[in-house]
C-alpha cells in the first residue's frame, strides 16, 4: 500500500512539473511591425501575407523583417532522346529578422528544393510548375516561423 502511494506520488510530480509546450501553438509571441520582400512579385506577396498571418498585435516582441528571394529553374533529368523530363525548382531566402525592442539582428539563408515532372502537355508541366513553387513558397514559410517560434516564444 505504501509503495503504490510512492510510485503514484513520483508519477505524479515527473509528470506535472514537465513544461513542454507545442511550437506550433495558435497565439505568438511577437508582431511583425515592418516586413520587406524582394524578389518575384508573387511570390513576394504570397509569403509576405503568409508570414503576417501569425503575427499577435498585443506581443512585448516587435520585429522588422527583410528578406531577399532568389528562384532557380534547372534541368534535373533527361531521357535518352535528350528531351527534359524532369526540372528542379529552387528557391532562396536570404532573411535578416530584427527585434526593434532590444535592436537584435538574425541573419539567416533559407532553402528548399523541389523536383516536378514534364508532363506531355505543356499546359500540364506548367501547372506542376505552379504547384511546386506554391509548395517551396510553404516550405520556406515554415522555416521562417519555426525560427520565430523558437526565438520569440
Amino acid at each position: 500500500m505504501a509503495k503504490s502511494i510512492l510510485v503514484f506520488i513520483i508519477i505524479f510530480i515527473s509528470l506535472s512539473s514537465c513544461s513542454y509546450q507545442k511550437i506550433n501553438m495558435s497565439e505568438q509571441k511577437f508582431t511583425i511591425k515592418e516586413i520587406e520582400v524582394n524578389g518575384d512579385k508573387r511570390t513576394s506577396f504570397l509569403i509576405k501575407r503568409k508570414i503576417e498571418r501569425f503575427s499577435h498585435e498585443q506581443s512585448l516582441n516587435k520585429l522588422a523583417i527583410s528578406m531577399n528571394l532568389s528562384a532557380k529553374k534547372n534541368i534535373h533529368e533527361k531521357n535518352i532522346q535528350n528531351k527534359v523530363t524532369k526540372y528542379k525548382l529552387s528557391l532562396i531566402a536570404e532573411t535578416k529578422i530584427k527585434n526593434l525592442n532590444n535592436l537584435e539582428t538574425i541573419k539567416r539563408a533559407y532553402s528548399s528544393n523541389i523536383v516536378y515532372n514534364v508532363e506531355s502537355r505543356y499546359t500540364d508541366t506548367v501547372k506542376n510548375e505552379k504547384e511546386a513553387k506554391t509548395e517551396l513558397i510553404d516550405l520556406i514559410v515554415n522555416q521562417i516561423l519555426d525560427e520565430l517560434k523558437i526565438n520569440y516564444n
